[in-house]
């Protein structure tokens, strides 16, 4: 296939993503992942349809790509995330259009979805189907790129060292305030805490707040998400935490959906968001550099100040070009 044959592919995918995705399917994967709810699922649909199945996103990210139409076809080994609905695909459209085919290992709990898609593009073309190999463990592989947690990136690193690769661990994104937000900002912010439940690696679990802020505004602008306590497993995870910190006396602020907690680490647990107080940029800056291998991504409006930081309420919109842990996976896998 040439090029602008798998782009035309990719671009009818996408249009049958939006029109014609069967809701059996949708249900099917609701039932494997309890944290994938119809409406994560179709956000995450509609979200993939636009950034990596519409010929106008994916030309203007490939404009920055010399792809050769017969490039030196390897073999690219595949482990994906199942945290939120799709993760992957990203990974496998990349290796798709680069030239390459791919061995694929999903997630336990994203098994359902992807492969879904994958055969529609077959359908299109009888040459789609040989890029890609669905497998249970891998083997005979010219490059891999692997997402885990920081447990398994470990393992990762030591089993793939013999060959070039890509190795994701758990990251989060973090959010700075000035103050100044207005209500529509903090409305923004308030997705890029709660979407997918919190459990994407672009959602922000980690803010950082001028010293003396009134959390006020921003806790009622959380109210627009108590549905999201309908979630059993979500509700059972706020329970727990909110038991675990009156056990040991920890002091945090309580809102109906989430808990708020002063501390110092970017990570923290479902139905939880960390906080920490700042006097200046320089302790903002201080603060990114110190856990930048921990740090997806920073929102916020100080671009004066801080030049780099998405937009509340983009933290889950990534672009195609917007690549995992700042690394660029098409560029790794054109020069493989």
């Amino acid at each position: 296939m040439t090029l602008e044959e798998k782009i035309d592919i990719l671009d009818r995918t996408g249009g049958w993503i939006r029109s014609g995705f069967p809701e059996e399917i949708i249900t099917k994967a609701t039932i494997q992942n309890a944290w994938f709810t119809k409406t994560n699922i179709r956000r995450a649909l509609d979200a993939v349809a636009g950034q990596y199945f519409d010929s106008k996103a994916i030309k203007a990210w490939l404009s920055h790509y010399t792809i050769p139409e017969k490039a030196s076809q390897k073999t690219i080994g595949l482990v994906l995330a199942g945290n939120i609905p799709m993760v992957g695909i990203h990974d496998v459209i990349c290796t798709f259009l680069a030239g390459h085919t791919s061995k694929i290992k999903f997630a336990e709990k994203d098994s359902v979805l992807i492969p879904v898609i994958l055969n529609y593009m077959a359908s299109l073309h009888s040459d789609v189907k040989q890029n890609f190999d669905i497998v249970d463990k891998l083997k005979e592989y010219d490059a891999v790129i692997a997402t885990g947690s920081n447990q398994t990136a470990v393992y990762f690193s030591r089993y793939f060292s013999h060959v070039p690769h890509i190795i994701r661990k758990n990251r989060h994104a973090i959010a700075v305030i000035n103050g100044q937000e207005n209500m529509s900002d903090l409305k923004n912010l308030a997705d890029d805490i709660f979407l997918y439940f919190g459990l994407g690696c672009r959602n922000v679990s980690k803010l950082l707040v001028p010293s003396g802020y009134d959390f006020g505004p921003l806790l009622a602008t959380f109210n627009d998400f108590e549905d999201i306590m309908l979630h059993h497993k979500y509700s059972n995870n706020y329970d727990y935490n909110k038991a675990l910190y009156l056990l040991n006396r920890e002091p945090f602020l309580e809102h109906p959906c989430i808990l708020l907690k002063e501390a110092e680490g970017v990570s923290s647990r479902i139905a939880c968001l960390h906080f920490q107080y700042y006097r200046s940029t320089t302790e903002i800056t201080y603060f990114i550099e110190k856990h930048k291998d921990e740090i997806q991504c920073v929102v916020g409006d100080l671009k004066n100040e801080l030049p780099d930081l998405i937009p509340f309420g983009y933290a889950q919109q990534p672009s195609a070009d917007t690549y995992a842990d700042g690394v660029d996976t098409m560029a790794f896998l054109l020069c493989i």
